[in-house]
Order: C-alpha cells, then structure tokens, then sequence
C-alpha cells in the first residue's frame, strides 16, 4: 500500500503519517570565504542550489506500526517520497477522474514536472504527477484515481533515508523520528530588493523576536607570549565585528514563503546585506528642518567609533533615509557635527525616530533551519555577523 510506483522516478516507499510539531527543515548552502588578515572577506558560492534535509516525527498507533515498521526495514535504503506536511492545505472535495487541482500555488512550493501528495487519511491518499503549475491550480499529467470528501494537497518530494530511522516503542503507540535528504529541493526565485552602495538593504526590523537578541562584540587578537613575561598583541582587523542572534517567528504561509525567498537570497554566508541596528545610535541636537548638516551629541563617538560612517535615519512615519557620514568636527564639548552623503530634504528633528548605525552584514553560518510548530506557524534561531560598519 506504501509502496508506489511513479514514472518520474519509479518505486518511491512512503509514510502516509501527518508529521508532528516539532518537525524541521534544514537548508544547507555551501560558501568558500576567503579572509584577509584585517578582516576583509572574498565569498565564492559553490553550491547553485541549498541542499534539503527534511526532519520529521511521527506517532503511530496499534493499526498502523506493523505496516509502517515494515516499510522502514524493507526501505530504508531505497528512494521515499517525503510529503511536505509544513505545506499542506485543504482543497475540500475532489471528484475521481479530476486532471487538475484547485490550490494556492503562489506561496506553497509546487514545481512543473514534479510529484504531489492528495491525502484525506492514512488509508485514503494518492501520489500525483503534476504536469504544469498554473495560477490558483495544479494540472496532472493522470487524473485522480479516486474521490475525496475532504482533502489536502502537498509537494511531495523525493529522497533517501538519512543514516538511521529512530524510533522509541512503548507497545501501544511507537515515535519514529525519520530524516531525509531530499533530491529535487527547489530553489525560490528572488528579486533584488532596496539596494544601497550596490549591496541590498533591509529596513524591517522583521529579524529580531520582538522582544529581545543577544549581540557580541568581536575583535581578533594575536598573542606573542615569549614565555618571558612578557605578552605582545595586536588587533590586525580593521573594524571591530557584532554577531548577532536572532530568532524569527512566522506566523502564516505567506510570512514563511517571503523569509524563505530572504534565505534563498543571502545563499548562506553567500550575499552581505546592510542593516540598521534599529537603536538610537546618534542622538540628534539639530532644531528644525535638516538638509545635509547633521548635528548630535558626541557620546564619545569622536573618540572610539569615527570608522560608523553609514547611517540609516528613521522618521516618525517609519520612512528611513540612508546617509553616510563624513567632515565630523567638533562644535563643543558635547556636540559633534557632520555632512550627510545627501540632503534629508528638509526633514525636521521633531519627526526623526532615530538615527541608527548601518552596518554591512551576512549569515554567520551556511544552514538555516525551520523548526514547525504547528498550524503552519514556524521558528527560526540563526545568526548575523556584520562584517564592516
């Protein structure tokens, strides 16, 4: 019964199980970083697309474990189908014979040429061909072989068994932990988004929790210990670095399908993008409307951080102006003056939200991974690592 036959790719074993919360995707780029000894970086992208792994947990009860435990001895190293349950949606009724699906098809990640899964139950689902992805519908390349009263529909993806399948057995009811390294994974199609000094920009402050983030402060160190006493050191990079954690939380389809398209264009450690850090990093003393001299309070600023140049300017409508920096002098003991990159156009300071630091930023590491949580809610803890202010 779960062993089907597709002609795409031939015998596929499957589990027919939803998979629980707590299910995850793990993407896995892969970047070559090439580091100067002050911190400079050159990244080379090896891989066009991210590798898949699809990590899913299962319950199965009395009328389903000896069936199921049967697919997984038999096989285990044969090619399975791996039902995205992260993306299923209901399609309601469905009539035999039926060669097309009615489903959203713009953020859930159906591909021409590809297999789907139409479930209504363990005992009642169907592996399909799907000929073309069209706008709100799937057309088949056979028609539907049976009717559904109330039904999901799903990318089915293919792949083989990662390493072991792990199970704990308590004679009622077995947990089955299953990963999979998925084959045809796609690769989302992106658009370059708000660009500034040709490296894309990003103004949401969409990457903190909403709450809180931890942030470190990095400087290399190189340490001559002669043994002697005495220690000699230096700090060879030219700007100090923050890494910061984030952890995101997507509440729907649409806001996981558009951070998805956000990872598929960073490609890991791959593509740097600018950040405001979303403080009130320069504290402005102007008075009326600003053109493109800014003043603010020194906050040692003259003394420790001249090298944070670039700046992204909030107003209080949540427009934001990036600017960069430069001719800083002192005007007073507690005063700094500098000359903005371009005008603000006559923005006034009573309307400035805040005046953050912009810095050029990537993802710490090569893999991304998408924890579910239910009812297509979804986590994300990651890591951003800015590379120059």
């Amino acid at each position: 019964m779960d062993k089907i036959t597709t002609a795409l790719h031939g015998v596929i074993a499957l589990s027919p199980i939803p998979a629980q919360p707590t299910s995850a995707e793990v993407y896995r780029w892969l970047t070559e970083v090439q580091s100067g000894r002050n911190g400079s970086e050159f990244r080379i992208k090896l891989r066009s697309a991210p590798r898949l792994r699809v990590e899913q947990v299962f319950t199965r009860n009395e009328d389903t474990k000896a069936r199921l435990f049967n697919d997984e001895y038999g096989a285990i190293r044969r090619r399975w189908g791996v039902p995205i349950w992260s993306q299923a949606q209901f399609v309601g009724s469905l009539s035999s014979g039926a060669t097309s699906v009615n489903c959203d098809t713009d953020v859930y990640e159906f591909v021409d040429t590809s297999l789907a899964l139409v479930w209504q139950s363990v005992d009642q689902f169907e592996v399909v061909e799907i000929d073309v992805v069209g706008s709100g519908a799937l057309t088949l390349v056979a028609a539907l072989s049976a009717s559904y009263a109330f039904a999901y529909v799903m990318p089915l993806r293919v792949g083989f068994v990662d390493d072991s399948i792990d199970m704990m057995r308590t004679g009622a009811n077995d947990v089955v932990k299953i990963s999979y390294d998925v084959e045809d994974n796609v690769v989302l199609a992106t658009s370059a988004p708000t660009q500034y000094l040709g490296q894309d920009i990003y103004y949401e402050a969409v990457l903190k929790n909403g709450e809180s983030y931890d942030l470190q402060i990095l400087a290399n160190e190189d340490v001559a210990d002669y043994q002697l006493g005495r220690l000699d050191r230096k700090a060879p990079w030219t700007y100090t670095r923050q890494l910061s954690n984030y952890q995101r939380l997507l509440k729907n389809p649409i806001e996981v399908y558009g951070f998805k398209q956000w990872m598929h264009r960073r490609a890991g450690k791959y593509r740097a993008f600018w950040l405001p850090s979303f403080e009130n990093d320069v504290r402005v003393k102007n008075a009326g409307s600003i053109t493109t001299t800014l003043q603010w309070h020194r906050d040692s600023y003259d003394e420790w951080a001249t090298d944070r140049t670039h700046i992204a300017v909030e107003d209080t409508s949540g427009v934001w102006y990036p600017r960069t920096l430069s001719a800083v002098s002192v005007v007073d003991a507690t005063t700094l003056q500098g000359t903005l990159s371009s005008s603000l156009g006559g923005l006034t300071a009573a309307t400035i939200r805040r005046i953050s630091y912009l810095g050029l930023k990537r993802l710490a590491t090569d893999q991304m991974k998408l924890e579910w949580l239910g009812n297509s809610v979804a986590r994300c803890n990651f890591s951003v690592l800015e590379l120059s202010p």
